[in-house]
Order: structure tokens, then sequence, then C-alpha cells
């Protein structure tokens, strides 16, 4: 789970640096340059495919179930988290990841 975090910390700037460039974009289409965006994705995406691949792990059944024990509990944590990204996040510029779990073990 630390390797989890501090791949998390090493690709946060590339995000924040995409929607910093993607919210200029939304407020002057014209100055939108695909070389920029493979740029910015350059700098974090090895990282992150890394981190994708790695965290799987971490989400396997029986980790989560060590985490939430109460289904109702996990449940509850996976609404709320649904409701922050809803009401956190702009559709047009966020990549929200959902993790949608239809039961634990």
């Amino acid at each position: 789970m630390k390797e989890n975090l501090e791949q998390h910390h090493a690709f946060q700037a590339g995000f924040d640096a995409f929607r910093k460039y993607s919210n200029e974009i939304q407020q002057d289409p014209s100055i939108y340059d695909g070389s920029k965006i493979i740029e910015i994705l350059t700098q974090f995406g090895d990282i992150f495919t890394q981190h994708l691949h790695d965290e799987i792990e971490t989400l396997e059944p029986e980790k989560l179930n060590a985490i939430w024990g109460d289904p109702q509990e996990f449940k509850q944590t996976q609404e709320e988290m649904i409701k922050w990204a809803i009401a956190n996040t702009i559709p047009t510029l966020d990549i929200v990841f959902v993790f949608l779990f239809c039961e634990l073990l």
C-alpha cells in the first residue's frame, strides 16, 4: 500500500498539469495543441500505467474485506466516494475513477 501512495505522489504533478491545461483550453479552445497534450501525458504516463497494474493487487476482494469487514460499511463508503466525485469534479475535464464492486466475499 505504501508503494501505491508513493506512486500517487509521483504522478500527481502530471495530473495537475493536465487539468490546468484542460482548463486553459476550456477557456480558449484556439490554444489547443495536441503535441502539448502528448508532452504532458508523457511526463507521468509510465508511472501512472505502472501504478494501475500494481494497484490491482490492492483491490483484491480478500484485501478489501480486511479493510471493510462489513459489506454495508463498504457500500456506504463507496456511495460517499461517488457523491464526492459528482460534487467535486468537472465532467468534461476530470478523469474520474469509480470502483464498482458488486459484492464482497
